[in-house]
């Protein structure tokens, strides 16, 4: 895993990035991969919202037995989760 994580540093360097809006030599037009990417961000953030939701929930309704975690922390971990996606949207 190290030494994939290497490579990737490596080969992160030798990335470009591509400003204009001409099309990618097989692949879609730019609009079309900008609608493709939006939606793909809409569903993960929905999702990444529900699991901060229901992290906040559990650690409700742990509050009143013996658990391995504080129920504050998971209440606050919830609750920050849910700032952060609200942020990025």
């Amino acid at each position: 895993m190290i030494v994939a994580m290497l490579v990737g540093f490596f080969q992160i360097r030798r990335l470009e990035f591509i400003s204009d809006n001409r099309s990618p030599p097989g692949g879609q037009a730019k609009d079309e991969e900008d609608e493709s990417t939006d939606a793909v961000m809409a569903i993960t953030a929905f999702g990444t919202f529900v699991y901060a939701t229901f992290t906040v929930i559990a650690g409700v309704l742990s509050s009143g037995g013996e658990t391995y975690e504080p129920p504050e922390l998971v209440i606050t971990n919830g609750l920050l989760e849910l700032i952060q996606v609200w942020i990025h949207a």
